[in-house]
């Protein structure tokens, strides 16, 4: 189905945006393999929506076509040998920047010796696919609970649960290029880093992931789900997650800061917790996110965004990271 001049105010989480000039929904791989290469074979702009929940629409809205990716496949494989694990842990080990607001010393994924391969496709809830591999006695999703949008939006972002990258999982991505060709990446050759992957700088449509899991302790596998997303629940929902990545180990030094979280510089040392543009705010429950209220437009979230980046800059010295995606004209 395509609709003419839809407005993007009702996909997304912080329910602001102007109107895109096509929005095509696409509930098949071949109805989002088509609407695609279609749209770059008539040199039309494309934007594929998962979740709609770590972008920031502009008020003028999206030339071009908006695809929402409502896809939804999942292929149980075969069992694995996980050998990866103890790379994964030394890797995770050394991933220091989600020091501060939230404790997870006490959690962790349940693992094990033996694996499994799943297939998912792109459009999939990442909510649904943790509920439903649990339901199948497959673990290692647990500290990605809470987490909204889908798998293909969790796959170019390589989204973080606690100390866990989505991309530890990852075996290898299935994507299509604008000629119509369909072929898998594999995991050593996706730039998998802290909020960012090869998809930032490759124009590729994400069409599958394939995910190496474990056949854990299913018990403690729902407990630390169920515990994460408690301990999680100061994030305010009417919002598009973390607005800024945290800082590093060495700007946290030459600021002279004692904590790598934005969240806690913009609350404790910036003091603008609750600062406010028009209808759009920095949460008082967590001061990394922006919540909007009826009315809200764009341009009141990025003043709110430009103005903590500005006072970090003059204050602190640091050049804040934008964690949200823009998208569209402002």
């Amino acid at each position: 189905m395509t609709i003419t001049n839809e407005p993007m105010s009702n996909h997304t989480s912080l329910k602001v945006g102007g109107s895109a000039d096509l929005y095509v929904m696409a509930a098949s791989r071949d109805q989002l393999i088509s609407a695609y290469t279609k749209s770059a074979k008539n040199n039309m702009s494309i934007f594929i929506l998962g979740g709609g929940t770590n972008i920031l629409v502009g008020d003028k809205g999206i030339r071009g076509a908006v695809v929402k990716n409502n896809w939804r496949d999942l292929e149980i494989g075969g069992t694995v040998k996980t050998k990866l694990i103890e790379e994964r842990k030394k890797r995770n080990q050394q991933t220091i920047w989600r020091t501060g607001l939230l404790n997870w010393d006490d959690l962790g994924i349940s693992s094990a010796t033996e694996g499994i391969k799943i297939k998912v496709s792109s459009g999939y809830s990442l909510p649904l696919l943790i509920s439903e591999t649990l339901k199948r006695g497959i673990t290692g999703l647990e500290l990605f609970s809470g987490i909204p949008g889908t798998v293909g939006g969790a796959v170019w972002n390589n989204i973080h649960g606690a100390d866990w990258f989505f991309g530890d999982f990852l075996d290898e991505v299935e994507v299509c290029n604008n000629n119509g060709n369909v072929y898998c990446i594999k995991n050593d050759r996706l730039s998998l880093e802290y909020n960012d992957s090869y998809f930032h700088t490759h124009d590729l449509l994400i069409v599958s992931a394939t995910l190496n899991l474990f056949l854990g302790d299913v018990k403690h596998a729902k407990e630390t789900s169920k515990e994460w997303i408690k301990r999680k629940t100061v994030q305010p929902k009417n919002s598009a997650g973390c607005i800024f990545s945290n800082i590093t180990e060495e700007e946290k030094i030459k600021a002279g800061l004692d904590n790598l979280s934005v969240g806690y510089i913009i609350d404790k040392v910036l003091g603008l917790r609750g600062y406010q543009v028009g209808q759009a705010k920095i949460s008082e429950s967590h001061a990394n996110f922006i919540e909007t209220f009826s009315g809200a437009k764009a341009s009141h979230v990025v003043a709110v965004i430009d103005h903590v980046k500005n006072l970090a800059k003059e204050k602190l010295g640091l050049n804040l990271i934008e964690e949200i995606v823009r998208v569209g004209e402002f």
